[in-house]
């Protein structure tokens, strides 16, 4: 997909995210930034972002291919956060393979070896093989990604988290679903103390993958979106990977999923795309005023 001749002045001349892997073209007007499991539908030309705009993306697991796609296609600085290990495991993988421009050890294509020496896999069908191999095409800065291993809450504190009994996604509540053990105690952050710990006055893009507790996150972010910031230092455009509205899950709570959309649409923005049955791409409208 060649650079778009719109303005946008955050967008790099020369575009290194791979073709099909981690860039897939859709309709006229959008495309899919990561792979068919970690990636969401966007707009083909994201002009509102500037030139070191910062993005935060929520819950990283074991597929990060849309943080690494965005900062392969725009000058902006992307914050993730996950607390869970295996997904740090994984964020440190990545960024000392963007550091280093060499891939971890593939044992298998579907299996590498993280830094820390321990066997992982990649989520989703792409196999870590296909999965390395685009990050090191994409080839963002290094210094364009950064992780921390916080949780995202509605506000700060400290919260258990509970292993799955498989796959990587933790969460906050027992449940058949989850491994009965102790549970991981992590550092819980809301997004307001986040930006004022790293200085941030705008975050750009939110991407939120949380496992249904958007639902508690969204009515404070939209609370303090009306009552603390002007709207043009709110986000231009939100992802969602909307466990709450997904079947099957077990933090499924249609309901609650549907008020929050109406918050967001309520405050001002606009559904972009919905694909995958959970994955949600929302734009802030341009204000009437």
């Amino acid at each position: 997909l060649p650079p778009s001749s719109s303005s946008c002045p955050a967008k790099k001349t020369h575009p290194t995210t791979t073709n099909g892997v981690f860039l897939q073209p859709r309709a006229a007007n959008t495309v899919r930034l990561g792979t068919e499991y970690g990636g969401f539908d966007v707009p083909r030309d994201m002009c509102f972002l500037r030139p070191g705009d910062v993005v935060y993306g929520f819950g990283c697991g074991e597929d990060i291919s849309f943080d690494i796609a965005l900062a392969g296609m725009y000058s902006v600085k992307v914050r993730m956060f996950d607390p869970t290990p295996r997904a740090v495991a994984h964020a440190h993988t990545v960024l000392h393979t963007i550091a280093t421009h060499t891939a971890p050890a593939a044992i298998t294509k579907k299996k590498y070896i993280d830094t820390a020496g321990v066997e992982r896999e990649v989520s989703g069908s792409i196999g870590a093989e296909r999965y390395f191999a685009a990050i090191l095409e994409t080839d963002p800065a290094k210094d364009q990604l950064e992780f921390h291993a916080f949780a995202l809450g509605a506000t700060d504190g400290r919260q258990k988290f509970y292993p799955p009994k498989q796959g990587v996604s933790h969460t906050l509540v027992q449940s058949s679903s989850s491994d009965q053990t102790e549970g991981l105690d992590v550092e819980v952050r809301s997004i307001p103390s986040l930006m004022q710990t790293f200085g941030d006055k705008y975050v750009a893009m939110l991407k939120i993958d949380i496992e249904g507790f958007e639902i508690e996150v969204i009515p404070e972010l939209v609370r303090f979106w009306q009552t603390s910031l002007p709207r043009a230092q709110w986000p231009r455009l939100l992802a969602f990977d909307m466990d709450s509205i997904r079947k099957g899950h077990p933090r499924r709570n249609e309901p609650a999923a549907r008020r929050c959309m109406k918050l967001l649409t309520d405050a001002g923005y606009q559904q972009f795309s919905w694909t995958g049955g959970a994955d949600i791409v929302y734009l802030l409208r341009p204000s009437s005023s």
